[in-house]
Formats: structure tokens, C-alpha cells, sequence
């Protein structure tokens, strides 16, 4: 899950917190133990979608009874024990823990971030017309524009095999992402007047303000989304600022997941049509 915080340009950051589905490994004693690991990537950006700073939170949890041996690869630099005072024993960037199991157990780290954030996030602002940065709109009035495109950034070189027109197999590599979903939203204040949108949901917040939400599909592949998307909406503006706004995003396997599992099955049907006509119907 990624959750994005655009905040205004005073404080100049961008908040972003990603979700990373991530195994551990465990070497099992002779009891039964089950252990799963999840990762929390907490990212602060400027407003510029520049990177400021990120953090990685991790939790390990434990289930059963017997002893375990965990070799977590996490990023270890400025790795802190939040459950205690407690280290952890490290090597080759892998967090080592021991422990004997009765029941459930927990155990949370953070550490500085130092890989790639699965979105990048790229704001534009024009006012009256005008490209401007963020602190250009602060303070000011008139007609705001504004576009930010997320990009799937986590594409890595795959082999993948295609029947050609002639019904011959074709393996190429090509850059294959993971594939993301995201909720974005932005609260828009009440000096945010006359807000135009075909991008976003439009709700208000019970305060007089704006609420601009829309449903994101960052990955290629179905008759909807794409690892680029632009979302774009317009205000009249007073005593301009940057407003906040939000990002959650998370990993789904299509081929499953009931929300796409329709539109996968109606794209294989139609790819499995256009090969049996260009094979003779064979």
C-alpha cells in the first residue's frame, strides 16, 4: 500500500507510504512454527515529487511452538528494534533472529529506506495558464490547473513467449512491472471554488471542502490502466496553497483477483480469437 501525503509548499514534502509484500526465510526447529513478514515503506517527497527521506517498517510474526531461526532481508542501515532494546544479529544486509515460539509472537523494526519507490509521483501546476512550481501558488487567486502522473516504476527485464500472426512462438525480454492498484485522493479546501474534474470522483468533506478521489490500475495488460496514468483537475483559487493529498497503492495478482479476473479472462478470449484468425482458425 502506498499512501502519498501532498502537503503545502511551507513544509515543502510529500508523504508516501508503500506497502511491500516481502518473504522471510526460516531455517524450522522441530516443532511446528509459522512465520510471515510484512514491509511498510514510509516515504517523504517535496513537492516537486522529489525524494526527501523514506523509512522501512517491518514486522515479523511467529505462530505455533519451537524454536526458529529468521534471516529477514531488510535494510539494516539505521535498523532500530520498536518492540524493545534488543538488537538484532546482521550480516550481508540480512536481520538474524532466534527465538523460541510459544504461541504468537511479534517483532517490528525500522530502518532508512534505500531502494526504489514502486511509484513515482510527478506534480505539474498552472495558474491562469502559466506552468509554476508549488510555491508559486501560494497566496495567490485565479484559475489553478493541476496534472500528476504516477508511473509504475518497479518494470524489470522478463522473458516472455507469443504466437506471432503465423502462429509461431515468439520469446522476447521485455520490461514487466508488478502490478499495482491505487486509491488517490485530495481533499481540496473551501478556497478551492468551481472545481472541474472528469478524472476524479467528486464528494464534498463536510467542512465546506472538496474531496477528489479516483481508482488507479498501474499495470498494462487489461482493457483499463496502464503503468502511466495522469489524473487533471481545475479550481478557482483564493489565498492559494498546496492541498493535501493522499496515495495508497498495493500488489494484486489479476489472473485472481475477483476485480479483475473478468476483464483477464475477456482479454485472453479476444487474444485467443485474433491468433485462431491469423492461424486459419487452427
Amino acid at each position: 500500500m502506498t499512501r502519498l501525503r501532498m502537503l503545502r509548499p511551507a513544509a515543502a514534502t510529500v508523504g508516501v507510504i508503500g506497502l511491500v509484500m516481502g518473504p522471510a526465510t526460516a531455517a524450522f526447529g522441530q516443532d511446528d512454527v509459522f512465520v510471515t513478514n510484512r514491509e511498510s515503506v514510509q516515504a517523504f517527497l517535496n513537492s516537486d515529487g522529489s525524494l526527501d527521506v523514506a523509512r522501512i517498517y517491518d514486522q515479523v510474526d511467529a505462530f505455533g511452538s519451537g524454536t526458529v531461526r529468521i534471516e529477514n532481508p531488510v535494510s539494516t542501515e539505521g535498523l532500530r528494534n520498536l518492540d524493545g532494546f534488543g538488537g538484532y544479529d546482521v550480516t550481508d544486509n540480512v536481520a538474524v533472529l532466534e527465538m523460541d515460539v510459544d504461541g504468537d509472537s511479534a517483532f517490528r523494526t525500522v530502518s532508512d529506506f534505500t531502494g526504489e519507490l514502486p511509484v513515482t509521483v510527478e506534480p505539474e501546476y498552472r495558474l491562469n495558464g502559466e506552468l509554476v512550481s508549488p510555491g508559486d501558488v501560494v497566496g495567490e487567486s485565479g484559475t489553478l490547473d493541476v496534472r500528476i502522473t504516477f508511473r509504475n516504476a518497479t518494470a524489470a527485464p522478463t522473458e516472455v513467449t507469443y504466437f506471432d500472426a503465423n502462429g509461431n512462438a515468439v520469446t522476447e525480454t521485455v520490461d514487466v512491472p508488478i502490478p499495482l492498484v491505487a486509491i488517490f485522493e485530495i481533499v481540496l479546501p473551501p478556497s478551492f471554488s468551481s472545481v472541474e474534474t472528469a478524472d476524479y470522483n467528486v464528494a464534498g468533506d463536510g467542512r465546506g471542502g472538496t474531496v477528489l478521489r479516483a481508482n488507479l490500475v498501474l499495470f498494462d495488460g487489461l482493457p483499463t490502466g496502464g503503468s502511466t496514468t495522469t489524473l487533471f483537475y481545475t479550481a478557482e483559487i483564493s489565498d492559494g496553497v498546496i492541498p493535501e493529498a493522499q496515495l495508497d497503492v498495493v500488489p494484486v495478482q489479476p489472473i485472481t483477483h475477483a476485480n479483475f479476473d473478468g476483464a483477464y479472462q475477456a482479454t485472453a478470449q479476444g487474444m485467443q480469437s485474433g491468433r485462431q484468425l491469423a492461424t486459419g482458425g487452427q
